[in-house]
C-alpha cells in the first residue's frame, strides 16, 4: 500500500508537465512565469500525436475574462496546431493578465483538444504577477466610466434625481486628482480631488433637482473625467418626461345686490397642455338667470350642471365666471305689481257692453234686430252725470217704441252723414251697480253677410270735472 501511494504522488507531481492521451501527449515548459501587469508569461506547449493520420489541436483558455492568451505562430492559437501522423509540434505559449486581476501567485488551466477524436487534455501552469507601483511612470491613465441613470433615463422633474458614476482604474497607476463633471441643458454638476488605487472602481453620487415646471426634453449629458491632463467622455441620452395633474381651483365670491358672481380660477400644474372637464350645480329656477363667461353648456344627469371643456397651458391658468343675479326678475315683478296698481288706479270706473239679445231674418239677410247695452260701475264709489250714446248707420232705422221696464232714451238724433244718435242720461250708479239698456232697430233692406257696428259710448266727469269717455266693443254680425 505504502509503495501505491508514493508512485500515484508522483505521478501527480509530474502531471503538471506531462500529460499522456490516449491520441496525443501535451507537454509544457515554463520560460517566464514571474510578471508585472504590463508583461506577459512565456512557456514551450508541446503537443506530441499518437495517431496515424494527421490531426489539428486546440488550445483553449477557460479564464479568458481574467487573462488572454497568444502563441507563436500566431496560427497556432487561431487555426490550430496540425500536426502529421505520429510527429509532435512546440509554440510558445503568451498569457497576459488583464486588469482584473490583482497582484499575486496563479494556477491558470490550459485546455487542448483533439479536432478529429474529440479528446482533451487538462494542463495547469503557476503564474506570479507583480506588484507594479515601483513602475508608475510606465502607466498612461486608462479610466473606464460606466453612467447610471434612474428610471432608465426618464427623468421626472418633479422628483430629486440622483446619478450614479463609475469610474475605474484599468491600469496599476495610483491616481490621487481625479475631475468628474457632468453637463447638459440642464445639468452642471462636477467632483475634484477623487482618489484611485490601481484598479480600484468608485462610485461617485451626483444629487440634484429640476425645476418642476421644467417643459419636456429630449437632450444629452456628457459626462467628462480628467486625470494627469487626460480626458475621457462619455455621452448618454436622456429625457425630461411630461407630467400631467389635475387643475387647481381656487373660488371667489363676489355679492351685491340680489347679484352673486363666482369667479373660478383654474391653474394647471403639470409641465404639458392638459384638458380638463369643470362642472358647477345648479337648478331650473337658478339657470334662469345664470350667465357665464366664457359660455358653459348645461348638462342634465343626476342633477343640472354648468360644464366647461377647459384647455390650458403648461403652468397657466384661466377664470371662469358664473353670476346668479335675480334682479331682472324683482324689476319684473315690480313692473307687473306697478302694472296692475295703475291699471285699478287709472282704469275707468265704467265699462259698457254692447251685444245682440235677438236677431230677425228675411230672405235670408237680417232684417230686425235686439240691441242690449250693459253699463256697469266696477268701483265702490258712486258715479253720477252719466250719458249712454250708442250710433246706428243710416241703414238701421230705430224703433220709437220702447218696452216697458227698460229705459227710455232721452234724446234720438238722425243724421244725413252719421247714421241715428241714440242718447240716455242716467243720473248715477252707486257701487258695483249695474244697468242695462234694450232697444230694437229694423233694416230698411235684408242685410246679407258680415257688417259691423260701431261701439257705444259713455260720457261722465271725474272728480276734477274731467269728461271721461270709455267705449264699448264692436258687434260684428253676420
Amino acid at each position: 500500500m505504502l509503495k501505491r501511494g508514493i508512485l500515484l504522488g508522483i505521478m501527480l507531481i509530474l502531471s503538471s508537465f506531462y500529460v499522456l492521451g490516449y491520441g496525443f501527449d501535451v507537454s509544457i515548459e515554463p520560460i517566464k512565469t514571474s510578471i508585472f501587469i504590463t508583461e506577459g508569461a512565456e512557456y514551450k506547449l508541446t503537443v506530441k500525436s499518437n495517431l496515424d493520420y494527421e490531426n489539428r489541436y486546440r488550445i483553449v483558455l477557460p479564464d479568458f475574462s481574467l487573462w488572454s492568451v497568444q502563441t507563436s505562430p500566431q496560427s497556432h492559437r487561431l487555426s490550430g496546431m496540425l500536426i502529421p501522423a505520429n510527429s509532435e509540434v512546440s509554440t510558445t505559449l503568451k498569457v497576459y493578465p488583464t486588469e482584473k486581476v490583482w497582484p499575486g501567485r496563479y494556477q491558470i488551466k490550459i485546455i487542448v483538444d483533439s479536432e478529429k477524436t474529440d479528446e482533451e487534455v487538462r494542463k495547469v501552469i503557476d503564474l506570479s504577477l507583480l506588484s507594479g507601483e515601483y513602475h508608475q511612470d510606465e502607466f498612461k491613465p486608462e479610466i473606464l466610466i460606466t453612467l447610471e441613470l434612474p428610471n432608465e433615463g426618464k427623468l421626472d422633474p418633479r422628483q430629486r434625481q440622483t446619478i450614479k458614476v463609475g469610474v475605474k482604474n484599468k491600469n496599476l497607476l495610483n491616481i490621487a486628482d481625479l475631475s468628474l463633471s457632468l453637463k447638459s441643458a440642464l445639468i452642471d454638476e462636477q467632483k475634484t480631488g477623487i482618489s484611485l488605487k490601481p484598479l480600484e472602481k468608485k462610485i461617485e453620487e451626483f444629487t440634484f433637482t429640476f425645476d418642476s415646471t421644467q417643459e419636456p426634453l429630449e437632450d444629452s449629458l456628457i459626462t467628462t473625467v480628467t486625470v494627469l491632463d487626460k480626458t475621457f467622455t462619455v455621452v448618454s441620452d436622456y429625457d425630461v418626461i411630461g407630467f400631467t395633474e389635475s387643475f387647481q381651483k381656487e373660488v371667489k365670491t363676489e355679492k351685491g345686490l340680489l347679484k352673486t358672481k363666482q369667479i373660478i380660477t383654474l391653474t394647471n400644474p403639470s409641465n404639458v397642455p392638459a384638458e380638463e372637464l369643470y362642472q358647477i350645480k345648479t337648478n331650473p329656477f337658478q339657470r334662469l338667470f345664470a350667465s357665464s363667461n366664457p359660455r358653459a353648456s348645461v348638462v342634465k344627469d343626476d342633477a343640472i350642471y354648468l360644464e366647461w371643456k377647459v384647455n390650458i397651458p403648461a403652468q397657466d391658468s384661466v377664470k371662469l365666471e358664473v353670476t346668479v343675479n335675480y334682479l331682472p326678475l324683482v324689476l319684473i315683478i315690480a313692473i307687473i305689481l306697478i302694472g296692475t296698481l295703475s291699471y285699478y288706479i287709472f282704469r275707468s270706473p265704467l265699462i259698457v257692453i254692447k251685444s245682440v239679445r235677438e236677431i230677425k231674418r228675411k230672405h235670408d239677410g237680417i232684417s230686425e234686430l235686439s240691441l242690449m247695452l250693459t253699463v256697469k260701475n266696477r268701483t265702490k264709489k258712486p258715479v253720477n252725470g252719466i250719458k249712454l250714446i250708442d250710433k246706428v248707420p243710416n241703414i238701421i232705422q230705430v224703433e220709437k217704441e220702447f218696452k216697458i221696464g227698460t229705459l227710455h232714451p232721452s234724446k234720438i238724433t238722425t243724421h244725413e252723414g252719421r247714421g241715428t244718435i241714440v242718447t240716455w242720461n242716467i243720473e248715477s250708479l252707486e257701487e258695483m251697480e249695474e244697468r242695462i239698456v234694450t232697444y230694437s232697430m229694423k233694416s230698411k233692406l235684408s242685410i246679407v253677410g258680415k257688417f259691423a257696428l260701431p261701439p257705444a259710448s259713455v260720457k261722465f266727469k271725474d272728480k276734477r270735472d274731467k269728461i271721461i269717455v270709455v267705449h264699448s266693443n264692436v258687434l260684428s254680425l253676420k
